[in-house]
């Protein structure tokens, strides 16, 4: 068990003799090993403090048989909103131990519609004044895509993302958790606790979350789709509606397509086996291609590195996706902006323009 003493030295006035007394800085410990559950809100708990004035109210409710908290809040005329408790009924503890492989799990459902995030910042204090906040991101630390209305979503902190150096919190003498509203929201909370969690489970949470995110569709016609060329590109005029003339100069050697009527793309499910599949005129001639997302990452591929086949009179490349290192470059598969092409002069006819396995 770990405890901080302080050694005071006892004068004795009435009998002129010394001695010295061990005080503690903190009455009572709870030891680190102990198996205790600590909890700052569930169904029992009826310690919680609140702090939200005009901008929110709190409400238990019951749901399903349970009590839950109903929380409502619009933080926009307040300077500070939320509400805490101490797991260990404001004993200080000692996570020294277990913060390595614990996170605070909490279950929130959304009131009305599903939401993407909870804009929760959530703090752990000591009783030396030290403090360390974590904002509740729900796209680290949410186990699914979205806070729904239907069924209780679970978000784990881990207890390892606070800072426990000594410009933050004091893992040896814990005394609450303090959670900061922010901007508005409407939730039911039905529990919020301290449950064993490492990194092995964490390290599962966004894959898990990658295997539930909405797929994209194959193929995808770049050339010709269903929009007007002269809407869904730049850098190019288009005179025919069966193929792309491209001659370009120095002066005028760059041009885009975006074929969601400039809606973001999804390559999602296919980005690492399908294939651009690109027919011309000619293979003589040399160009660029770049793939970017809406935030604007982008990789380039050079057309000298791929073999074109011959078909019917034309040339036919097949350009991997993968070559294009979409993960690598962290080009958002589900944000894809544009295909560029560049040249410094070039005179060329392409047919098509897909992505298809």
């Amino acid at each position: 068990m770990n405890r901080t003493n302080l050694n005071i030295l006892a004068l004795c006035l009435l009998t002129s003799c010394s001695s010295f007394q061990k005080i503690e800085l903190y009455d009572l410990y709870i030891d680190s090993n102990e198996k205790i559950e600590r909890v700052v809100l569930n169904s029992d708990q009826t310690q919680i403090w609140y702090n939200l004035d005009e901008c929110g109210t709190h409400e238990y409710k019951t749901i399903d048989n349970e009590r839950v908290l109903h929380l409502n809040w619009n933080k926009v005329d307040c300077e500070w909103v939320g509400f805490g408790n101490s797991w260990s009924n404001f004993v200080a503890d000692d996570i020294s131990e277990m913060y390595q492989k614990s996170a605070i799990r909490i279950l929130v459902k959304a009131v009305v519609d599903d939401q993407q995030f909870l804009p929760f910042v959530i703090g752990l204090e000591d009783y030396s004044g030290g403090s360390s906040y974590v904002f509740s991101d729900t796209r680290k630390f949410l186990d699914g895509l979205k806070i729904n209305n239907t069924q209780w979503s679970e978000l784990y902190i881990p207890l390892w993302e606070f800072d426990y150096s000594q410009q933050g919190v004091d893992p040896y003498g814990i005394k609450q958790m303090v959670i900061q509203l922010e901007g508005a929201g409407n939730v039911y909370l039905k529990e919020i606790k301290l449950v064993p969690f490492d990194k092995d489970q964490y390290a599962m949470l966004e894959p898990k979350r990658e295997s539930l995110r909405p797929k994209g569709n194959l193929p995808q016609l770049i050339f010709p789709n269903e929009f007007l060329f002269s809407h869904s590109s730049w850098g190019i005029d288009q005179d025919s509606e069966n193929y792309i003339n491209w001659i370009n100069t120095k002066e005028n050697n760059r041009w885009g397509i975006n074929w969601n009527d400039w809606y973001p793309i999804n390559f999602r499910g296919f980005e690492d086996d399908a294939q651009l599949y690109l027919t011309t005129s000619t293979n003589n001639n040399s160009f660029k291609l770049i793939l970017s997302d809406y935030n604007g990452a982008h990789n380039t591929v050079n057309i000298d590195d791929y073999q074109a086949s011959i078909v019917d009179s034309t040339f036919v490349y097949k350009i991997p996706l993968k070559d294009f290192q979409i993960n690598e470059r962290n080009i958002q598969k589900d944000r894809i902006k544009q295909l560029e092409f560049i040249s410094d002069q070039i005179d060329l006819k392409i047919y098509s323009i897909k992505i298809d396995k």
